[in-house]
């Protein structure tokens, strides 16, 4: 267990933000979004954390999905399978996804995105 402190905060423009201080993992998540939202953040965070921990800078989760690297792209990826996982979700449509997840349309498009299971 690597022990994360999750605090939620104010921030203007994220969705949520991982850093290392002092040893200690560290994830912020806004106080304006909750549910799915959240959920989705929470994963897309841990996965900086645990998969990306080489980076010096702190990752933020923005709402842009489709201009971001490598690692905001593989942390999002977990942050939405972890809401919608494999099974029905790989064949609903964005609408679908949309209705029985909670998810905004640019995160139900994502998901759609990931047509690796069709």
């Amino acid at each position: 267990m690597i022990g994360i402190e999750v605090k939620l905060r104010h921030l203007v423009k994220a969705y949520g933000r991982s850093y290392w201080k002092g040893g200690v993992p560290r994830i912020d998540l806004p106080l304006n979004i909750d549910g799915p939202e959240l959920l989705i953040s929470a994963w897309h965070e841990v996965c900086h954390l645990l998969y990306h921990p080489a980076e010096k800078a702190p990752f933020t989760r923005y709402g842009n999905l489709w201009n971001w690297s490598k690692c905001d792209r593989q942390a999002e990826i977990i942050g939405v399978m972890a809401w919608m996982p494999h099974g029905p979700a790989d064949l609903m449509t964005p609408d679908e996804l949309m209705k029985e997840f909670g998810v905004r349309r640019e995160v139900a498009e994502f998901r759609a995105s990931l047509n690796l299971w069709r």
